[in-house]
């Protein structure tokens, strides 16, 4: 099978560059990086790039007397290098009509909170500053507005007493750099897809590829079936389950590695619930009670109500 066509946009250090680069270097990584692009020139993402023999472009935004005409040159040079998916890794450029009409949908960025928690700038200060219980990050697609597009997969990470902006950023970044990569894996074996403004997911699949703080999902969890509408790439603790109920679950093995084996051959105890719908959490999902320590919406509002307690 053809490895995916990557260009990966940067402007500073690139250390999620960095992460992809070293999934690349695996044969059986379904992806490879044919270009990486950076705004400003002489920063350290271009010298990783080039130590590992990969194409370098440097297309500065002050060249241009318009953000389409920058946007322009940055679709000639994706088009010349036959980029089929775009990865932002520190791209500190809000992307305009020009690139997104082109490459809408082939377009996926990482962004470090638990969206749709602290958007923008500042994330872990402000997660500081509100005195949540936990911090993450978020890879998604790029839509118009500032972190707004479909979710492909997150992990949270707790905030623990005596944290600091530097600490937590720190544990996060740790985490950005084990679900870029599978997101982008996600992608490119056909686990994750974009249509019109939603991801549509194998969850068989993409299940597989969760992350739990400290590895890949190496537990039991429970998921119902594919109707059963969880939020694309939703990071799931081993201690919960996706199911409408704690009597409807079917029991799922997520063995380390890409393989998932469903067992619907017994009932799982849901600790946890993944809710329908904001309105029916948490004192109900899907009109039965919910005797759980929480509850976690499609929306994240219960997921907010849960870190805050």
């Amino acid at each position: 099978m053809a490895r995916l066509k990557l260009g990966v946009m940067i402007s500073g250090r690139g250390s999620n560059l960095q992460a992809l680069i070293d999934a690349c270097k695996d044969s059986a990584f379904p992806a490879d990086i044919a270009l990486v692009i950076s705004n400003i020139p002489d920063v350290q993402g271009l010298e990783r790039a080039r130590k590992a023999g990969i194409p370098t472009q440097v297309i500065s935004h002050k060249a241009y007397a318009s953000k389409n005409e920058f946007e322009e040159a940055i679709t000639a040079a994706l088009t010349k290098a036959g980029v089929e998916l775009i990865c932002m890794a520190g791209f500190m450029r809000i992307i305009g009509s020009t690139l997104l009409n082109r490459w809408r949908g082939r377009i996926i960025n990482i962004h470090p909170s638990f969206l749709p928690f602290y958007p923008g700038l500042h994330t872990h200060k402000r997660a500081l500053e509100d005195k949540a219980t936990s911090a993450g990050c978020t890879v998604h697609y790029v839509e118009e507005g500032v972190d707004t597009g479909a979710i492909i997969l997150q992990a949270a990470v707790p905030i623990e007493p005596g944290d600091t902006e530097e600490s937590l950023a720190a544990r996060v970044l740790v985490q950005e750099h084990k679900i870029y990569p599978e997101a982008v894996r996600l992608i490119a074996t056909g686990a994750v897809r974009y249509e019109e403004g939603t991801v549509i997911k194998n969850i068989a699949i993409a299940l597989a590829f969760l992350f739990l703080l400290g590895g890949p999902a190496c537990a039991e969890n429970s998921l119902r079936d594919s109707e059963i509408k969880i939020r694309a790439g939703m990071h799931i603790p081993a201690d919960m389950v996706a199911c409408k109920s704690n009597e409807d679950c079917a029991a799922v093995d997520l063995p380390c590695g890409p393989t998932l084996g469903i067992r619907a051959d017994r009932k799982a105890e849901a600790k946890s619930l993944i809710c329908a719908a904001t309105q029916n959490c948490p004192a109900s999902c899907d009109g039965s009670a919910v005797t759980t320590p929480y509850a976690l919406c499609e929306d994240g509002q219960c997921w907010a109500d849960y870190r805050r307690k």
